[in-house]
This record gives C-alpha cells, structure tokens and sequence, in this order.
C-alpha cells in the first residue's frame, strides 16, 4: 500500500479546511445576543439586545434603535460598523474575537467624531 508523502497530506487538510480558496468557517453565530459597550457611545455603559442572522462569514445584526448593522467572521475575528450619532454619520468600527465556544466575542470599539478618536471595550454574549 504506498504512502501518503507530507505534501499530499497537507493538500488533503487544506482542501478540507478552505472551499474555493477561502478558509471555511465552522462558526454559527446567529441568534440572540447581548452587546455590552464599556464605555458606550455617550461615556456611560450601555447595553443593546441584537439578534444576529449569518450566512458563511458575512452577517447582520439588528439591535435596539440601531440601523441593521453588517458584519464578518474570518477564522475567528469578527469586524462590524456601527453608525451612530445625530442622522447616524458617524461610524464606530468594532474588532473583536470570536471563542472558541462561538457564543461569545471580546473587543474593542473606536469612534471618530467632533471631539477625536474615541474608544471603548465591548463583549457579546450569546443568548
């Protein structure tokens, strides 16, 4: 029976870990979420219930009295924007990362605004 050499087992894990060239992504982030600001947009802690839908590594959020909010998942970092302030101009850009338990994401926040750069922590918990 001939052997496998490391350049064909290493062909073999790739080919199932990406499809198309892209990395596949095992994550099911969608349902129920809580998103923790700390500090929030206004310098206070603030709380928003979201419920997320993911289709592969692209997903949205709609959250309390948030515009829809749209989002990826790549390996396990996740990035969305917010759009905030008066007509909702002002866009918070989130970085986090995804745990190994997929109900949870850890991060941080940056707003640019009148008054500078403004940053903050945030963490989601799935419901």
């Amino acid at each position: 029976m001939p052997s496998l050499t490391s350049a064909m087992v290493i062909a073999v894990v790739l080919a199932a870990t990406h499809v198309n060239g892209a990395p596949v992504n095992n994550a099911n982030m969608s349902g129920h979420w809580r998103l923790d600001l700390d500090p929030g947009f206004s310098d206070e802690p603030a709380t928003l219930l979201c419920e997320l839908a993911q289709d592969g590594q692209a997903f949205t959020l709609e959250c309390d009295n948030v515009p829809t909010i749209a989002g990826t998942l790549a390996d396990r970092s996740v990035t969305f924007v917010i759009m905030t302030g008066q007509d909702n101009l002002l866009p918070a850009r989130f970085s986090g990362r995804l745990e190994a338990t997929d109900a949870a994401i850890a991060g941080t926040w940056r707003l640019e605004d009148t008054t500078g750069n403004r940053i903050g922590r945030f963490r989601a918990e799935k419901d």
